[in-house]
């Protein structure tokens, strides 16, 4: 089916203009008044009963409120936000704000599956409005929570908990409301989990709930063991057979919300055959506003329902925007809206506050019947922005298509002296043009058929800031970008750890690093957390230069490494955070990487994933950073997986690999940390095998090097508090290693060999051309066993030849171990200070003690 033409889409919705005989101003006018009305009796209510926080109903002509946990408490709050959306005025903004926040415990709440209807309508509402990154974390939240209630067998989200003597796993039509939840969140975390979700119980419920006039069940029971239907039935229309009203409403609005979120056409097909069912149906009245059930046996002396017509109306609106059938669609939403403002109207001053009358929640129970209800005036208010919005995007001047990810924006670093990619996305066959001022260059290219485009830039030596132009139709700029150095940091906890600290987990010297962060030609991007079954384009984040508010948000190994640079250099400095706490390396690598390593259970096509699985991490932040130039990367991670550090050895510089492959088989600089000294809760001792792991692993890698940090663990936390050191160590292997500055010393000595002599061994040093030092303290750390592989305390001295070691329980020593534990703090090191690293002379299977 296609679309409708803008063309043909300008005429009709002229016509449908003229045909809303409503004044808009006026009624909006009026909802201010009567919401002003509903603060005050909620207020009153409220002060006896603060466990109350919205308005549902009247009741005997009483204001009803409703706890956070009703399926209703979030139509209120977006009531509010839809009244400042349209007037622009704060104190509407601040109301929503207090009635959203009301909300949010139910953001875990897992026993009910109406967290749609009650977060997405108000911390939706308010993120499109605000774009409140605690909004966003809610909505998250709020997704993860209602997916948990998936059944995969099934295919569907259970609903209703409650009457299982009844029904084995509900699923009523309603549930279709609540999939706009799910999509919002893949949307915002590039997480394709719920967006399956979303798709299966979409897909479900097209094949199981309709019947073959296209009116919907409200209830479909399914066996949760086997997927199959067990019973078809109602609970709020006349019978089971009949076509309750307000369910061919969530049918309409649902499947047309799946279209936009989709653009698969089966579900634009399904909502129009829905509008076809309800628009043809002989029982519609002439105001098309429905009765609460199309197959009521009384009517026409049977109760209308406003809700239903308010929501039909609204899904109609959209629904016009993709069809052919768009005036036949505009046309039955104005009559409804329009019958709705003024026949179903309360009139101001009445009513409590509430905008409409005359809505049916449940018939059969006898129930909210003929009464306000908070969703009808929700609902009500959508269609009336809707049809605004139709119309002013008719005389809105054309948008132009041209986007970029947020890695190439304003504020930006460029590695110098590269041919650097810069890509984005245009209309399909486009052609783009990009200007750069340092040399004046102009370069063009032509998107492809799918709106794809890459081109590749020469950056000159460090300098700026400069700008880039950027041309479809219409030119973007970035401004104050500056060329420079360019380097990522990733991985987890220790890495992520930002200047600020986590609770009761301070950072030495952040106060002092966050007053002296003021610094233009240090530039940041740190990527939000993010996960993703499938690899996404884009990410979370923006350029900043460095200052208080920023830097105290940044990695402080990643700071810290990045301000030495830029000092050291002279150069601008660009910074890449992408990092999350206590995730395995599986992660952060690419499917392709993975296939490696049969052993590794990737995620299943609609597993709700978490940062635990492999890949996703890499799909959601790592890949969309593919491409942009980096002189190398730094790499903190391995604590989540120290009992697997036998596969480490492998994983690691593979994944190294892979990274480099896809950047273009770029062979940048990896430079990465040893675990830090800590007493872990387990009793098994893996941390040093891991240790030994991570050397391993970077033998393999080219162009690599490890930061040691023996010297600088804590025994009560996994997270030491001295980052300073890291960001050091890491910073002298770059300046000494990969920009060639004479006179650093960057690596670590690192054991050579043993010589046994009686029962003393001598150990000589590589990195030591100095020799060695304690700076004055008793030397520690050495360990010596012989036959019986059981290891004891040896008392070692430094001497010209490196270290002599002895122990008075090993009388024919075999084999030493120096650091070889969880938690020591050595204090070994050369004249440079740098520490001696972890190692043992013998290759005997790990002893892990449980």
């Amino acid at each position: 089916m296609k679309q409708v033409s803008s063309l043909v889409l300008f005429c009709i919705l002229c016509m449908a203009t003229q045909a809303q005989q409503i004044n808009l101003p006026a009624v909006i006018t009026d909802a201010e008044k009567q919401t002003g009305l509903m603060l005050k009796e909620i207020s009153r209510i409220r002060k006896d009963k603060p466990e109350l926080v919205t308005p549902r109903t009247l009741d005997n002509g009483e204001l009803k409120l409703v706890a956070s946990r009703d399926w209703t408490s979030g139509f209120f709050p977006g009531v509010l936000w839809f009244l400042y959306e349209y007037t622009g005025k704060p104190e509407w903004k601040e109301q929503a704000q207090t009635y959203t926040a009301f909300i949010e415990k139910e953001k875990t709440n897992a026993g009910t599956h109406d967290m749609g209807f009650k977060v997405y309508c108000s911390f939706g509402t308010g993120f499109r409005l605000t774009n409140d990154p605690k909004y966003k974390a809610v909505i998250i939240e709020s997704a993860r929570t209602l997916a948990s209630r998936f059944n995969p067998t099934v295919g569907c989200i259970r609903s209703w908990d409650h009457s299982k003597d009844k029904w084995d796993f509900p699923v009523i039509i309603d549930n279709m409301m609540n999939l706009e939840l799910l999509f919002a969140a893949t949307q915002l975390t590039r997480d394709s989990a719920y967006y399956r979700i979303a798709v299966s119980h979409a897909n479900t419920t097209m094949k199981n709930h309709f019947r073959p006039d296209y009116s919907s069940y409200h209830v479909v029971a399914y066996d949760s063991l086997t997927g199959k239907v067990e019973k078809r039935q109602t609970h709020q229309g006349y019978s089971h057979e009949s076509a309750w009203s307000r369910g061919q409403a969530w049918a309409l609005y649902g499947y047309t919300m799946c279209y936009r979120f989709t653009r698969d056409k089966r579900y634009l097909e399904q909502a129009e055959h829905v509008a076809q069912f309800i628009l043809n149906h002989p029982r519609l009245p002439k105001d098309k506003v429905p009765y609460y059930d199309f197959d009521a046996p009384g009517i026409p002396n049977e109760p209308r329902d406003a809700s239903a017509a308010a929501c039909i109306a609204s899904g109609l609106y959209e629904l016009a925007q993709y069809s052919n059938k768009a005036a036949t669609y505009t046309a039955a939403a104005n009559t409804m809206v329009e019958s709705l403002t003024k026949i179903y109207r309360s009139p101001i001053g009445e009513n409590k506050g509430f905008l409409l009358l005359h809505s049916t929640g449940s018939k059969p129970s006898n129930s909210e019947v003929d009464v306000p209800l908070s969703y009808a005036d929700y609902y009500y208010m959508e269609a009336l922005l809707r049809s605004k919005h139709m119309h002013d995007k008719m005389f809105a001047l054309p948008k132009p298509t041209l986007k970029l990810p947020a890695i190439i924006a304003s504020n930006m670093v460029l590695q110098q002296q590269t041919n650097t990619p810069l890509w984005g996305w245009a209309a399909p066959n486009a052609a783009i043009t990009i200007s750069t001022s340092w040399n004046q260059k102009r370069y063009i290219t032509k998107a492809d058929a799918k709106g794809n485009w890459r081109v590749a830039v020469s950056t000159p030596k460090a300098g700026g800031p400069y700008s880039i132009t950027i041309s479809d139709t219409k030119p973007v700029t970035l401004s104050n970008v500056m060329i420079g150095e360019v380097w990522l940091c990733s991985g987890q906890s220790n890495m992520e750890m930002p200047v600020k600290g986590f609770r009761n987990q301070p950072i030495l010297g952040a106060e002092e690093t966050i007053l002296e962060s003021n610094n233009p030609n240090l530039r940041l991007f740190r990527v939000e957390r993010a996960t993703a079954l499938e690899p996404v384009n884009d990410v979370d984040a923006r350029w900043e230069a460095s200052a208080p508010q920023g830097a105290r948000e940044f990695s402080a190994v990643g700071y810290g490494f990045a301000k030495i640079l830029q000092q050291q250099l002279g150069v601008p400095v660009g910074i890449i955070q992408a990092t999350w706490g206590g995730t395995p390396i599986q992660g952060w690598m690419s499917e392709a990487n993975l296939k490696e390593f049969p052993e590794t259970k990737m995620p299943a096509h609609r597993t709700v994933i978490n940062k635990n699985h492999p890949l996703v991490l890499y799909n959601g932040m790592i890949h969309p950073l593919i491409g942009y130039a980096v002189k190398g990367v730094l790499w903190y991670q391995g604590e989540t997986n120290r009992a697997e550090y036998a596969i480490y050895e492998k994983m690691m510089p593979s994944m190294v690999k892979n990274w480099r492959e896809s950047w273009g088989g770029k062979d940048w600089a990896f430079y990465y940390v040893q675990l830090a000294p800590y007493k872990y809760p387990s009793a098994a001792a893996e941390a040093p095998y891991m240790r030994e792991a991570q050397e391993k692993a970077g033998a393999q890698i080219p162009h690599s090097g490890m930061a040691i940090c023996m010297d600088a663990g804590d025994s009560l936390t996994i997270h030491p508090a001295n980052k300073t050191v890291v960001s050091r160590r890491l910073a002298y292997l770059a300046l000494g290693k990969t920009y060639g500055i004479e006179g650093i010393s960057y690596q670590n000595p690192s054991f050579k060999s043993m010589k046994l002599v009686n029962d003393t061994a001598k150990i000589a040093f590589d990195n030591a051309a100095l020799g060695l030092t304690t700076y004055g303290k008793e030397l520690n750390g050495f360990e010596m066993a012989g036959e019986d592989q059981t290891f004891h305390p040896a008392k070692a001295w430094i001497t010209n030849d490196g270290v002599y070691a002895i122990s008075d329980k090993v009388n024919k020593p075999i084999a030493v171990r120096y650091a070889f534990k969880d938690y020591i703090i050595t204090n070994l090191c050369n004249t440079d200070g740098l520490p001696v690293a972890p190692f043992r002379t013998d290759n005997w299977a790990p002893v892990i003690s449980k």
